[in-house]
């Protein structure tokens, strides 16, 4: 897939030097761990403990 988008970059003049490849778990929405950490989790805890609950006192 790498090679694909590195070839559709290149017709459209789109630098790519920053892409590399890399499992698909590094991607924040499908890693179990990261998803802890998304938005509507957040959310969660500030419904639960307010608003500056990550501060500490």
């Amino acid at each position: 897939m790498l090679e694909w988008v590195k070839k559709i970059f290149t017709i459209d003049n789109i630098p790519f030097d920053t892409f590399k490849e890399t499992s698909f778990n590094e991607f924040a929405d499908t890693n179990p761990i990261m998803q802890m950490f998304s938005l509507e989790n957040v959310k969660k805890f500030e419904d639960k403990l307010g608003k500056d609950w990550w501060k500490s006192e």
